[in-house]
């Protein structure tokens, strides 16, 4: 967790994809970039997601970063997760804190598929091409 921290840019091999974020500490001039695998987002008690281009992170008309999935804290870009007052979560202000522990988990759950995917990929190729 880093408080007084602003999220700068979050960017990745694809648009749907986010491999590292620039983050700066306010009050600081420079600026670190931290290598992730997935971003989880708490902003406070307005959206302030005016940094989030609506073109890859879907976010609706007063700009609540939109969840994809009922009973999910995923968003629009694969491993992404959104909880509290930024997402269109109906219950954000009765338990944010909760929505961010189911945001952590489903986030763990998909870094654990895609590790698995990467690695049956990886096996995969190297199956030979004829069988005997």
């Amino acid at each position: 967790v880093m408080f007084e921290t602003q999220l700068e840019s979050a960017t990745g091999p694809d648009a749907s994809t986010v491999a590292h974020v620039t983050l700066r500490h306010i009050g600081e001039e420079n600026a670190t970039v931290v290598p992730c695998d997935a971003v989880y987002l708490c902003l406070g008690s307005a959206p302030h997601t005016d940094m989030f281009d609506s073109a890859l992170l879907q976010k609706d008309p007063e700009g609540y970063i939109v969840l994809t999935e009922s009973g999910s804290q995923a968003t629009s870009v694969h491993g992404v997760f959104v909880a509290g007052d930024v997402s269109t979560n109906p219950w954000k202000s009765s338990g944010p804190e909760t929505g961010g522990a189911i945001a952590a988990m489903q986030a763990a759950a998909v870094l654990k598929a895609d590790a698995k995917a990467a690695e049956t990929d990886s096996a995969m190729s190297a199956t030979p091409a004829e069988v005997y």
